[in-house]
């Protein structure tokens, strides 16, 4: 005999005026008829059915009972706190693979109608939040990078239009370019090979004469120029082979200018000597 035959027995039996009848064990369910609402223990066996898939037992029923009656919860809050029950998490692992108990009831989704307790609808938030941001961050960076890649693309096809809208120069024209720059750099003419290279390199790749310069500069032979240059004017002589490839190494890699050259001679020990 059930408990819930126990509770219907005894109303019947008190309505017809006979003796209650009893079990064993089953006093001290029949002693709360007398403290708590039928509601509040049918509400308790409800959630015990749904959560755990059993009836409480008297301290269970007991405990939940009071609760409702004393503490003013409900229902929803009886099977939220089963929710957090070690019994309900040892149901939930053996039955894994189901989400269900024996009676085919899905507990899964009476704790998402109903269980959910805040921690859990938190985190769920937060992950939902999370996998929002990243989703808005990875959409801002694709943005970002989609923006990037088509300003790019404009100023390469700014770039490549203004080199096809420039004016076509001649290869006299481009000779007159590069022969001009040799003179202002070197002091002197082009030699054939120099000026072929340079040449293509206006007509093909529209260099300015100050492009061809600045190539002209970066030449050993502009280095040398340079240095024997500071030594003529600050010793009154040409250089040594050493002090020759010293200073030349400098003008090339360090990009010392003939007045940084000039400077360095004026500290030598030879130009101290000369100005006493």
């Amino acid at each position: 005999m059930t408990v819930f035959t126990v509770l219907f027995s005894s109303l019947v039996a008190s309505a017809l005026g006979g003796p209650l009848p009893m079990l064993p064990g089953s006093a001290p369910v029949l002693a709360l008829q007398a403290s708590y609402s039928r509601s509040d223990r049918d509400a308790v066996f409800r959630a015990f059915q749904a959560v755990l898939g059993r009836e409480p037992s008297s301290r269970e029923l007991r405990h939940y009972t009071g609760l409702m009656s004393d503490e003013d919860w409900t229902e929803r809050d009886v099977r939220r706190d089963l929710l957090r029950n070690d019994d309900y998490r040892d149901e939930r692992r053996g039955r894994a693979t189901t989400g269900r108990d024996d009676s085919g009831y899905d507990r899964r989704g009476d704790r998402d109608s109903v269980g959910r307790d805040d921690g859990d609808s938190d985190r769920r938030g937060d992950r939902g939040s999370v996998r929002r941001d990243d989703d808005s961050g990875s959409r801002r960076d694709q943005g970002t990078t989609q923006r990037s890649d088509e300003g790019s693309g404009r100023r390469g096809g700014r770039e490549a239009s203004q080199r096809d809208s420039a004016p076509k120069l001649t290869q006299d024209q481009a000779t007159q370019i590069v022969r001009a720059a040799y003179r202002a750099v070197l002091g002197r003419d082009a030699d054939p090979a120099g000026l072929s290279a340079y040449t293509q390199r206006v007509l093909r790749e529209n260099w300015s004469q100050a492009k061809v310069e600045q190539g002209l500069r970066d030449s050993p032979e502009y280095a040398t120029r340079v240095v024997r240059a500071a030594f003529r004017a600050v010793l009154g002589r040409d250089p040594d082979a050493a002090g020759l490839s010293s200073y030349t190494q400098r003008v090339q890699r360090d990009n010392w200018s003939q007045a940084k050259v000039e400077q360095a001679l004026r500290d030598s020990p030879e130009y101290k000597s000369k100005h006493r």
